[in-house]
């Protein structure tokens, strides 16, 4: 080994000189990252406590249409309405219960899970509007076309509601597998060129309904009852051509 093949090791592990500056992390004064990854507040919601792994428990806070309320629900059925710039809190909901995997807003009102309810709460006050049985909880993303919202429930449904009006417009379901399949639920698709909806079934099986009855207009079967997984869990896309 010659001597240029020793000098870029010796430059490599040379110690660094005792009064040399150390070096650090370079920005400016006013960082233009703040307000995307600053933490402006912070609210504690209740206890610690170590979460169960069932995914319908776990919902993600919901940013209001409006892009001044974030609401957020805990596992032990607490819903709150915070200010998105002071973090103060507008209003509260204890007891709800089991509030499903997901929310959505629309029609001035929150449409959110209470056990095997749906119940719709006044976006601004969180007063209940409607409350209407579902039969179980709502397993995946509530999906909003118009004043129509599409729920997912479990174990392998979907409930399409009128927010304003609080009535259900119809059911779809299949057939559980007998098959082990994964625990969660696709969102629908919304077609308004068409007015379908398509939906994905844990049997493999992809439908297309009508928006405004949910009749059934074609089933495409994208996987075996008898395989592993067959549950259709991806997001759906349509393309206007």
């Amino acid at each position: 080994m010659n001597v240029l093949q020793l000098l870029p090791l010796a430059l490599f592990v040379a110690p660094e000189p005792a009064d040399a500056p150390r070096a650090t992390w370079a920005h400016s004064a006013i960082d233009p990252f703040e307000r995307v990854f600053g933490v402006r507040f912070e609210i504690d919601l209740g206890d610690f406590e170590v979460l169960a792994p069932r995914a319908e428990e776990w919902v993600a806070p919901l940013v209001a249409n409006d892009g001044s309320r974030v609401y957020v629900g805990t596992r032990g059925g607490l819903l709150v309405a915070h200010d998105l710039e002071t973090g103060a809190r507008i209003w509260a909901r204890r007891g709800l219960g089991t509030i499903g995997a997901s929310m959505c807003e629309a029609e001035g009102a929150l449409v959110v899970g209470s056990n095997a309810d749906l119940i719709a709460l006044g976006s601004l006050d969180g007063k209940e509007r409607w409350r209407r049985p579902l039969g179980a909880s709502v397993g995946g993303r509530i999906v909003v076309a118009g004043n129509v919202a599409i729920v997912p429930i479990r174990p392998n449904a979907f409930v399409a509601f009128d927010i304003g009006k609080g009535e259900e417009l119809w059911r779809s379901s299949r057939p559980m597998p007998e098959s082990i399949t994964i625990r969660g639920q696709a969102a629908a698709a919304i077609d308004r060129a068409r007015g379908s909806a398509y939906l994905g079934f844990s049997d493999g099986a992809l439908v297309s309904v009508s928006l405004d009855r949910g009749d059934r207009r074609w089933l495409a079967q994208l996987g075996k009852t008898t395989e592993f997984f067959a549950d259709y869990g991806e997001w759906k896309v349509t393309i206007d051509t």
